[in-house]
């Protein structure tokens, strides 16, 4: 697992190229916090990751031409 969520992280901004690319990247990286918010107990985890997202919308817009 250490290993899948390094190569997601790294090949992430991939994502940006490709608005179908970038939303099932957040939609993975979605579960991905909630799973650790419920496992680990972290309460607020899941939803400050969240309210970045509109921000990686807004950058894609600017990075493709």
């Amino acid at each position: 697992m250490g290993w899948a969520v390094m190569s997601f992280e790294v090949l992430f901004p991939l994502a940006l190229f490709s608005r179908e690319a970038l939303v099932l990247a957040l939609f993975t990286a979605a579960l991905f916090h909630l799973a650790n918010a419920c496992l680990f107990g972290l309460n607020r985890f899941f939803w400050i990751w969240l309210a970045a997202y509109p921000s990686l919308f807004w950058l894609q817009d600017r990075v493709v031409l």
